[in-house]
């Protein structure tokens, strides 16, 4: 990438980042360490050669993660898939000859950063992951044609230039809620989460679902909402326990992180996983099997997921002919913290 590129990408005039680069003086020190965060974002090297030449694509793909979604405030089970996932991603890139630069959006001014990343040459395609699914901003920048694929973000690909990847949220908890009824569980406290990520929204319309047609095979449901933090996993349970005196059998957490923190509740409540209560969770992280008792959750293929999006990607980027909405299948992780009731 030339430097003249860098600082049309960063918004920038070529004299002020050349100083920077060169450490001269005449920059003030507010944009000299804007400039600098920029270059350490996308590791930045001059490169005079001018390697994008006319009309050459170039060999980088985009992964553009919400901030929220790559660290562990808001919550763990996101930043542990974002993570799982890049490292996949990172695998499958190089069987097509990319590279990948993460990018991660701190707000939605930010979002401006993306197109830029295109128009200046230095990507090819990109991959987004965390978004709102009703994240208008975010669906300004798809309308500009450039080439992407959404992972956990929409049902469908409404443009074609964008492809959909997703995991298959509704068989998943069909899955789990088939075996938890088999093993005697009438009694279902589901714990859900945010419904403004698309999992979210169909985990928790798979479970209603599943109450509404199957009402001979469960004598009591119950639905909270939390928000996939450990926290919230842990004060529903807790609460629920202390106001029900019929106390559900089985709990079905929407992630891992939340079933974990209901673990925690029962335990601290004097009952036990999963004698008294069972609990179930869902994306199968890796903590999951090592926790006390080991967790019986949904999981699915991380190499799977980024093996298809990048596969999906490179052909969009090649205007090549490819599926362009993609479930992932899942699998019933039978554990330790499933008990039959019969």
């Amino acid at each position: 990438m030339t430097t003249k590129e860098f600082a049309n990408l960063i918004g920038v005039s070529r004299i002020t980042l050349s100083k920077v680069l060169n450490n001269k003086k005449g920059v003030s020190k507010e944009t000299e360490d804007k400039i600098k965060e920029y270059i350490k974002r996308y590791n930045f090297t001059p490169n005079n050669s001018a390697r994008n030449l006319a009309g050459k694509k170039s060999n980088i793909i985009g992964i553009f993660f919400k901030e929220s979604t790559f660290n562990y405030i808001d919550s763990e089970i996101r930043s542990h898939f974002s993570t799982e996932f890049l490292n996949c991603a990172l695998n499958q890139a190089q069987k097509y000859g990319y590279k990948i630069l993460v990018s991660v959006i701190k707000n939605e001014e930010e979002y401006s950063e993306i197109n830029k990343l295109f128009k200046s040459s230095l990507i090819s395609g990109g991959i987004l992951l965390g978004y709102s699914k009703f994240d208008e901003k975010l669906k300004e920048v798809l309308k500009e044609k450039n080439k992407m694929v959404l992972i956990n973000q929409e049902e469908k690909s409404s443009f074609d230039n964008i492809g959909v990847v997703n995991i298959n949220d509704n068989d998943g908890i069909q899955k789990a809620l088939d075996i938890i009824t088999r093993n005697g569980h009438k009694k279902i406290l589901y714990i859900g989460g945010k419904i403004d990520r698309l999992p979210g929204l169909r985990r928790e319309k798979s479970f209603l679902e599943f109450c509404k047609k199957n009402r001979s095979l469960i004598k009591k449901s119950l639905f909270e909402r939390g928000d996939f933090s450990r926290k919230s996993g842990y004060d529903i349970t807790e609460n629920i326990l202390k106001s029900e005196k019929d106390i559900p059998t089985a709990i079905l957490a929407a992630n891992d992180i939340m079933a974990i923190g209901a673990i925690e509740a029962i335990k601290k409540n004097g009952l036990r996983v999963p004698e008294d209560i069972s609990v179930i969770g869902f994306d199968n992280i890796e903590i999951s099997k090592y926790i006390e008792p080991k967790l019986s959750t949904v999981g699915y293929n991380y190499e799977e997921i980024a093996g298809k999006a990048i596969k999906m990607l490179v052909a969009l980027i090649n205007d090549e002919k490819t599926r362009k909405n993609i479930e992932i299948e899942t699998e019933f992780m039978e554990r330790e913290s499933l008990k039959k009731i019969f």
